[in-house]
Parts: C-alpha cells; sequence; structure tokens
C-alpha cells in the first residue's frame, strides 16, 4: 500500500511530546491475490485491523474508498464506491483500492526532551543546533545520524511526518532519502540514509556481504549477566549446541527467532545469531550493561535473544517480563495448529485490550474525533517512548576502495 507523504505537516509540540496535526491522506493499494473473490468491506476489516470495523464502514459509506477495475485503462477504468463495496462488489485481479484516511498520527518524543537520547553529544557535526535530528556524518552519498528513541525510521502504519526520515528531510531540506537499514521505533543510535537512491542500494548490498560490516549495541538487562552452568539464565529456552563461548569472554547464541503477527495469524521462523558480552553489573540494581552484536540482521532479534537467555532489557514492552511477548518459543514446531491457533486468537485479544486502555484518560473517560469519529488515544509518557537498547556504532568496509567507514553515536542517559 502506497503511503508516502506529500504535503507538509503541521507539527505541534507540548508536554515533551511532538504532534502532527491530524490530516486526510490519499492511499492506492494494488490488490493482492489473497484478496481475490472478496470484498473491500471484508479485506479492510480483517486484515487490517488497527482500526474498528464501524470505522471502515462510515468510510466507505461517505464515499472514501473506490474500486478501480481495469486501473491502467484511461477511458476505459470503472470505478465503484459506496455500499456496493460491503457486500456486492468483488475484488479481481490487477484492481486498485483508492482511499483517503484521516490520520492522527502518535506523538513522538519531542526536541525540548531529548535530554533522555545524548549523555554528552561531541560527535555531533559542529554548527549543527536546532535539529531534531543531530548528524553524526555527512558527505555526497550518506546521512548518518543519531536517531531518538521513540520515533519511527521509516513512515509504518500511523507514522508518516513523525519519523526520522520525514523529519530529516523537513528540517534539513532533502527532496528525497533513502534507507540504507533501519532501527525499532524505541531504539536509538547510528543510523543510516543514503542521499541517492544508486547510493543506499550500493550500501545496502555492502552490508549483506559477510565480514564488510560490524554492529554494536548497548543494552541494559536485568540480572547478572553471565552464562554458566547453574546460573540464573540456566532455566530459559536454549540447547547448549546454542551457545559458542568466545576467547575474549563474549558469547554467541546462535538460535532461531520466532515473529508472530497474531492479526494477520502467522508465524514466521527465522535463522538468528547473537554475541554478547557483559560490560558492567550494578549488584544494587540487579542490572547489567551488556555490549550486544548481531551477527544477522532479523527484526527485533536482540530483543528476543536477551529474552532467550533471561535476561530480557529492563523496560522492553513486548519481551519484558509479563510483557505480551514474554513467553519464549525458540521454533514453530513447539506448539501444534490447535495451539497456536488459541495463542495467537489469545495475543490478538490481548493487544486489542492493551489498546483500547490507551484510549482512556486517567479520569475514565474517552474522545472522539469531530472529523472521523475515532476514538482517540490519550498521550503517552515521554519517559516510556524508549528502551535501553542503543545502536552504539556500526562499522562498514568497502574492499574495492581499500576504506572503513566508523560511525559511533554517543551513548544515551540511562547507561551512565
Amino acid at each position: 500500500m502506497s503511503s508516502i507523504p506529500t504535503s507538509t505537516p503541521v507539527y505541534i509540540t507540548k508536554n515533551g511530546l511532538r504532534f502532527v496535526k491530524p490530516y486526510n491522506f490519499p492511499y492506492k493499494a494494488s490488490v493482492k491475490q489473497r484478496w481475490f473473490g472478496r470484498t473491500v468491506f471484508d479485506v479492510y476489516t480483517s486484515e487490517f485491523r488497527d482500526k474498528p470495523a464501524n470505522n471502515y464502514l462510515l468510510n466507505i459509506l461517505n464515499g472514501n474508498f473506490t474500486l478501480r477495475k481495469n486501473p491502467n485503462s484511461l477511458k476505459n477504468h470503472v470505478d465503484y464506491f459506496g455500499s456496493c463495496l460491503l457486500h456486492d462488489v468483488r475484488i479481481t485481479k490487477n484492481d486498485k483500492i483508492f482511499h483517503i484516511d484521516h490520520i492522527h498520527e502518535p506523538p513522538v518524543p519531542s526536541l525540548s526532551s531529548s535530554s533522555m537520547v545524548l549523555h554528552n553529544n561531541t560527535n555531533k557535526i559542529p554548527n549543527d543546533e536546532g535539529f531534531t535530528i543531530p548528524v553524526i556524518y555527512q558527505d555526497d552519498d550518506i546521512i548518518v545520524v543519531n536517531k531518538p528513541p521513540g520515533i519511527p525510521s521509516l513512515p509504518v502504519n500511523q507514522y508518516r511526518f513523525n519519523t526520522v526520515i520525514e523529519i530529516l528531510k523537513i528540517e534539513r531540506g532533502f527532496k528525497q532519502l533513502f534507507p540504507v537499514h533501519r532501527l525499532d521505533k524505541l531504539t536509538s543510535g547510528v543510523l543510516i540514509f543514503g542521499k541517492s537512491l544508486e547510493a543506499a542500494v550500493r550500501f545496502k548490498q555492502l552490508i549483506k556481504v559477510a565480514g564488510t560490516v560490524e554492529k554494536t549495541y548497548v543494552a541494559k538487562v536485568k540480572g547478572h549477566f553471565e552464562i554458566t552452568s547453574g546460573s540464573k539464565c540456566s532455566y530459559s529456552c536454549f540447547n547448549v549446541g546454542d551457545i559458542i563461548k568466545n576467547k575474549d569472554g563474549s558469547i554467541t547464541l546462535d538460535q532461531h527467532v520466532i515473529h508472530i503477527y497474531a492479526a494477520l495469524k502467522q508465524v514466521r521462523n527465522l535463522p538468528a545469531a547473537s554475541k554478547f558480552k557483559l560490560l558492567s553489573y550494578d549488584p544494587f540494581k540487579d542490572e547489567s550493561l551488556v555490549e550486544c552484536k548481531p551477527i544477522t540482521g532479523k527484526t527485533h532479534q536482540l530483543r528476543i535473544h536477551l529474552r532467550n537467555l533471561g535476561f530480557p532489557i529492563i523496560n522492553d514492552p513486548l519481551y519484558g517480563p509479563n510483557k505480551i511477548y514474554s513467553r519464549i518459543i525458540t521454533h514453530r514446531d513447539q506448539l501444534s495448529l490447535n495451539e497456536w491457533d488459541t495463542y495467537l486468537n489469545g495475543l490478538f485479544s490481548l493487544a486489542q485490550k492493551l489498546k483500547l486502555q490507551k484510549k482512556v484518560r486517567d479520569d475514565g473517560e474517552s474522545s472522539k474525533c469531530d472529523v472521523c469519529k475515532i476514538q482517540l488515544f490519550k498521550d503517552p509518557v515521554p519517559e516510556d517512548l524508549f528502551i535501553c537498547l542503543h545502536s552504539r556504532s556500526y562499522q562498514l568496509t568497502v574492499p574495492e576502495k581499500e576504506k572503513t567507514y566508523l560511525f559511533e553515536a554517543e551513548l544515551p542517559d540511562w547507561y551512565h
């Protein structure tokens, strides 16, 4: 689905948060094969469940959805809209769906709250004050930034203008930027963009070549991080063969990560490997600072592996103790089909319950938008918009140029 911002946003800052004034946004979607024979209403209420079915019903009846048949013909295409998209007209091959949505982007931490991001920003480019996203390095091909936590790297779901790439384009005047890689919304640190598609593709390909890149993260975890017989993590879900103890005192965990998509009832089983080393331990707080080096690059890999070892990141809202994904599953075959069905349904119900709780204010009331009638979220607390995981450095070697890039982001406050 196409969701690239097309106009200039209006930003509002209050209570340590950066808001985008709600706006109308046009979407265009090429239909997927699994949608064939279904109605627009059925597809959106079953596959895009971030909004209630009643919201889609109102948008369809108000003419905000269009199903276009034969879309590549200027003269012979046929548009369907209104109530016929509820039950009558079915999606077929090559159709396109257009719709206009009233967007309420969730807020992100504002510049004024960036003190929780950087401890001592000596790597920042001189005369670079007043920008939301600090730049570490740039040349004709790339720009490297120290991503603040709580801001998505790229447009995703409800986020468009409140993203690192769009804020960079608006504040620094770039017409286009292209991601080389991405970081989780709650994670901070080194993030690289290409200034051209060619440069981004070249650096992406470089990252995929074994031995050309070394990524280093730091994390704060619960407990004394050590992997020994009878240690605290001995109950955790890994086999002896999954662990390699290295001469430098670090350990390497070679273990699949499970990606669970409860809304779509999808489960992916992906090979992954990570290297971990204890940096320091605070016995008073029972917390450890751990150096983390992902050998592969799977989504949430470090967070999942630390959880599986028995040392979750202290404020991880997904994989921490008693959180939605606190259950350790290391292979899809761990559960039967019926068990997966029950588990995924339970996860989705819990996620919906937690989402609803975020919409109810402290006084027990909730509010709806006057324009689109959707129930609004209450404002988050800025301190809840980060986790103790930081991309400390990114080292890239370009063999043909005999050149090595080393990008380092200053450490966040929680590290000290």
